[in-house]
């Protein structure tokens, strides 16, 4: 099993986290998926062998979101605040 941080853009609000985290634990291959509305964050337990972030990523844009790899973006505090503020 692998752990990983995904940065969610595009959530308006926490309704918007629940389907994300509800499509991403439908996924056979995920153990565990937690998507927090407040740091637009989606924390993720999932079978490396079966499933790749790609794939994670994948089904958050299938939802309507965008989503990257955290720290692949300049994912500062204040830059995902202002980017909050901005959406």
């Amino acid at each position: 099993m692998k752990k990983t941080d995904l940065q969610i853009k595009g959530m308006h609000c926490a309704s918007c986290a629940a389907i994300i985290n509800k499509s991403l634990n439908k996924l056979d291959d995920v153990k565990e998926a937690n998507v927090n509305f407040s740091t637009s964050k989606a924390t993720i337990v999932y079978n490396e062998k079966r499933l790749s972030e790609k794939d994670l990523i994948k089904v958050v844009k299938g939802k309507g979101f965008s989503a990257s790899k955290l720290g692949e973006d300049d994912n500062s505090f204040e830059k995902q605040a202002t980017q909050q503020k901005k959406e």
